[in-house]
């Protein structure tokens, strides 16, 4: 009986350490979150996301390389591209 009600203690404190908050919903607010845009909105994101990392972001990494800067016009912010300056971020 000590056996069971050890391993049983040790099963619930294992489950109560691996589960989820309760606040992670608390947040939720269905007058806002069950809007039909809203709803639509989230895989829209996940679109525009991919647009962001597949098309933006190597066009502006090659337009900004120092031989294209040129033909692109693209000027290098000199306050975000010092070390350790995070307050202009």
């Amino acid at each position: 009986m000590k056996r069971f009600f050890a391993s049983a203690s040790a099963a619930a404190l294992i489950v109560t350490a691996l589960s989820g908050s309760a606040r992670a919903n608390a947040d939720y607010v269905p007058v806002i979150d069950d809007h039909p845009v809203r709803v639509a909105a989230y895989p829209l994101h996940i679109v525009g996301t991919a647009i962001q990392w597949v098309i933006n972001r190597p066009i502006h990494y090659v337009m900004s390389l120092p031989y294209m800067s040129d033909i692109s016009g693209h000027k290098i912010n000199e306050t975000l591209s010092e070390p350790g300056n995070s307050s202009a971020l």
